[in-house]
């Protein structure tokens, strides 16, 4: 690992010095990488509750098909929650375009996690019935949050993050 530290404020990173603007651009690159596996899972968890849907409304789905797409759900839930951390962290050093698309991010993960949570207990206590309507209601939810995390997500351009 690179050791970053400071000398008359300016930031050397593992002996080379970075002026402000190229510690800027290496945090924005992080940002951005970030950004990038956030969209990316949150795409997976659309895919897996549509894939939730699909089986509700198919007469020739079974239990194994479920499990399949909420397989594919749970780790995408799993990733972003991470993802937001990390990027939470990052604050102080994103644009305010990031910020903004950070703020509508959380809560959309927050809810999507909720949901995610709710379709776990309902296989817990009831096991998986394919027509079940609360799967489709849920899974209908998780698309939802999902999406709005997939339109942020990209919103976020790696042009308009050097734009201050």
């Amino acid at each position: 690992m690179k050791r970053i530290s400071t000398l008359f404020g300016l930031t050397l990173l593992g002996g080379t010095l970075l002026l402000p603007s190229m510690a800027f651009a290496s945090a924005q690159d992080t940002i951005q990488r970030q950004f990038s596996s956030l969209t990316e899972n949150a795409e997976e968890a659309h895919s897996g509750a549509l894939g939730v849907q699909d089986v509700n409304q198919s007469n020739t789905s079974n239990p194994s098909d479920m499990r399949q797409q909420i397989d594919i759900i749970m780790p995408a839930e799993q990733a972003m929650r991470k993802d937001v951390n990390l990027l939470q962290a990052m604050q102080p050093n994103m644009t305010p375009a990031q910020r903004r698309a950070l703020n509508t991010i959380t809560p959309a993960i927050r809810k999507l996690s909720a949901n995610a949570e709710q379709l776990q207990s309902i296989l817990d206590e009831h096991g998986i019935d394919v027509q079940s309507p609360s799967f489709k209601v849920i899974a209908g939810r998780i698309a939802r949050e999902a999406n709005v995390v997939e339109n942020q997500g990209r919103g976020v351009s790696p042009a308009s993050a050097y734009a201050y």
